[in-house]
């Protein structure tokens, strides 16, 4: 009988990853003290391999906390935790996945877990900003997250016990009023400024900048001037070049990082080549991570608990596009 290898401590980050074959990342079987931030990861899926296709996939047993991460461009969903057990998602910054910004489906691997989706900015995703699956979850929320685009929706399964509120959707681009074009900070007219909520576990954006009260929805808190500051990702030193503290989402234990140089985390300048083709981005029964579970019956695939790393250098600044 195949029994699983669980991973324990396992921390992805600081990585840009770009124009892959398959997924951007995925993490599977990691159980305990796992974290995914300030990464990079855009131009997913170019082969078009079915169930291949996601930017970060969280697959099964898993216990992470997703931070940070700009995700740009695949042919199915940006964030994908299947058969996850306890995970948060916060501050995360998503555009243009043909499938849903963040996926969410427990798909009954075990009792009693809760899925966190807090302050995320999700632009123009074909098949909706969020959905939320599982049963058997309990006290999972969807809050302050800002959904733009046609096709948009922050949404549960009717039987999930879920706290969903104070998340902000419109339809287009226009509507959200970001600072510049390619720039995903808040206008002073952005219906995602002050729309939200406190939640004790996050009180940095991405930038690291203070959230306000009440908070801004989304990944970015609204600022006069949303220059880049020092701290970064919440818990991960300066979000995109710093060194990493600890995730303060879900049941990590709060920090808001060391020194460094910080990130404006704003505009993307990515996306010369959009990922194209591919099948739809059903689940499978491998649990999201490319190998064999109990009870499964999907090929073994070597390295893909924890691949996609494409290493690069460490993240450049992407500058911001002043209107």
């Amino acid at each position: 009988m195949h029994q699983p290898h669980y991973l324990e401590g396992i921390k992805l980050h600081h990585n840009v990853i770009e124009n892959t074959g398959w997924d951007g990342a995925q993490v599977g079987m990691a159980r305990q003290g796992c974290q995914v931030y300030a990464n990079v990861i855009r131009n997913v899926g170019l082969e078009g391999v079915q169930y291949q296709q996601q930017g970060l996939q969280i697959g099964a047993f898993s216990a992470c906390e997703i931070w940070g991460n700009l995700l740009e461009n695949g042919p199915t969903n940006g964030v994908f935790v299947l058969g996850a057990y306890d995970t948060s998602v916060f501050n995360n910054l998503i555009i243009n996945f043909q499938g849903t910004g963040i996926y969410a489906n427990q798909q009954d691997f075990g009792d009693g877990h809760s899925y966190r989706i807090w302050y995320n900015t999700i632009v123009d995703s074909g098949d909706g900003g969020v959905k939320l699956f599982g049963g058997d979850l309990v006290a999972n929320e969807l809050r302050n997250n800002f959904s733009i685009g046609a096709n948009g929706s922050i949404a549960a399964g009717g039987d999930v016990d879920v706290d969903q509120g104070s998340n902000v959707e419109v339809g287009s681009v226009a509507e959200a009023k970001f600072y510049a074009s390619g720039d995903y900070h808040l206008a002073a007219d952005s219906p995602a400024r002050g729309a939200g909520v406190a939640i004790t576990q996050v009180t940095t954006d991405l930038d690291g900048r203070m959230r306000e009260a009440p908070p801004s929805v989304g990944a970015y808190e609204y600022a006069d001037d949303p220059g880049p500051v020092d701290g970064g990702a919440v818990g991960g030193g300066s979000g995109f070049g710093g060194s990493a503290g600890s995730g303060n989402g879900g049941s990590g234990n709060g920090g808001n990082g060391g020194s460094g140089n910080g990130g404006s985390g704003g505009s993307s300048n990515a996306g010369s080549s959009n990922a194209s083709g591919g099948a739809s981005g059903s689940s499978s029964d491998d649990g999201g991570c490319g190998c064999s579970v109990p009870g499964s019956s999907g090929k073994s695939t070597p390295g893909m608990i924890l691949l996609g790393l494409l290493g690069l250098s460490a993240l450049r600044r992407r500058q911001r596009q002043v209107a």
